[in-house]
């Protein structure tokens, strides 16, 4: 399982997903969080989600403010952006269709060991990622507790 867990996205591209869906939960109750606050929520270096925020930042899908109340937050029209869109960002649409050997010739006529056993795992993957947005990720997260997610404090 962790072999293939770990082919699917990048690290990084993880940490944009949970950052995304943290900053989700909170809304409309909190304008903004830090970037700090963020990564000890979600257990990661202060350094990379913030580098992984400004990435978002930059492509549009998340918004950030700066001063005494600054942080990271999502517009209502930036809630609606789907899970691809961060995936597509970070990794690249394509991590989606490339071989889970890493083989550059992957094919239906040219397949590695995997290829048609992880058609399927493959295509359910991106269902999910298409079908899912950023705001459903966040009502999701603030409704109930979840591993890798530490509770946010304004709910109690």
């Amino acid at each position: 399982m962790v072999f293939i867990r770990s082919m699917i996205i990048s690290h990084t591209c993880k940490i944009a997903v949970r950052a995304a869906a943290n900053i989700a939960s909170r809304h409309p109750f909190e304008k903004a969080v830090t970037g700090k606050q963020l990564a000890a929520e979600i257990g990661e270096n202060p350094h990379t989600v913030a580098k992984v925020l400004q990435v978002l930042v930059k492509h549009r899908l998340l918004s950030s403010s700066r001063g005494a109340s600054g942080g990271f937050y999502f517009s209502i029209a930036q809630l609606a952006n789907r899970i691809i869109d961060i995936v597509s960002v970070i990794d690249g649409k394509e991590v989606l269709d490339t071989c889970v050997l890493g083989l550059h010739t992957c094919s239906e006529k040219n397949s590695c060991l995997f290829h048609g056993r992880f058609e399927e795992v493959r295509t359910g993957i991106k269902k999910v990622f298409y079908q899912t947005n950023i705001q459903e990720l966040g009502r999701e997260l603030s409704k109930r507790k979840v591993p890798g997610f530490k509770e946010v404090s304004s709910y109690d």
